[in-house]
């Protein structure tokens, strides 16, 4: 008996919590690859406290991400946000339908690959998914890699190995320190 409380117990310690995905990151490559323009622009990822909402029967977190000072306007993003610990807790997650005040949201879905990067997921627009492109994938990093590195680590994600890539922020090129 004292077993399975124990591991039920250290289970759920270990669930990845919103506040991993707090601070500055740097959208770095899109899926599928679209038609993109080299930007390395830093976001910054803030839980909005006063407003949850709500996707089917779970509690969504309210995330604000807003662009960093660059040479282009500030831009704010505020989405429920869902976080899942595995690629396939995706696609169900993404079928859930959000509200925010009785207000219907697109919602986003956040999974941790480790402490410097993590792909938020969201639905593909209507009729674009296929099933080597199921939605829309952006990878962020906090600690730019080399470009190198960044090839790595994409082949190292399953779900992303195989599907078409677009480098928004060239570590190697574009990417300014």
């Amino acid at each position: 008996m004292w077993r399975i409380i124990l591991l039920f117990l250290f289970s759920a310690a270990e669930l990845t919590s919103i506040e991993k995905f707090m601070g500055e990151w740097l959208p770095i490559v899109t899926f599928p690859n679209v038609v993109t323009y080299p930007i390395c622009d830093k976001y910054t990822m803030t839980v909005k406290k006063e407003n949850a909402c709500t996707c089917g029967n779970q509690t969504a977190d309210l995330i604000t991400s807003e662009k960093g000072p660059t040479d282009t306007p500030a831009r704010s993003i505020v989405m429920p946000t869902l976080v899942v610990e595995n690629i396939e807790e995706v696609a169900p997650a993404l079928e859930l339908k959000c509200k925010c005040n009785d207000e219907i949201k697109r919602q986003a879905i956040f999974r941790l690959i480790n402490d410097n990067y993590y792909v938020v997921y969201e639905k593909h627009p209507q009729n674009m998914h296929s099933i080597e492109e199921p939605n829309t994938a952006n990878l962020l990093v906090k600690n730019v890699p080399t470009t190198a590195e960044l090839k790595q680590m994409i082949a190292s994600i399953s779900d992303l190995k195989n599907r078409s890539a677009g480098i928004m922020c060239d570590p190697d090129t574009n990417y300014k320190h």
